[in-house]
């Protein structure tokens, strides 16, 4: 979970983005949505991306699943 940090602003990936969160609650954003991470993600299923200013991708994230 160390690719994700709670703080950054990411850009959700062209098809979309579902975040479920520590609570079990879940978000669903649109496509190349901004996203700033105000919490830690328990799972995301979709492509997301960290972004900097004016849009600028630093890196694709890899992909967040719940250890069972």
């Amino acid at each position: 979970m160390g690719e994700y940090v709670v703080g950054k602003l990411y850009r959700a990936g062209p098809g979309g983005v579902v975040i479920t969160w520590t609570d079990g609650s879940t978000t669903a954003y649109s496509a190349h949505e901004l996203i700033y991470l105000k919490r830690t993600p328990l799972a995301i299923k979709g492509r997301i991306f960290r972004s900097r200013r004016r849009g600028v991708v630093e890196y694709e994230a890899p992909a967040l699943v719940p250890e069972r």
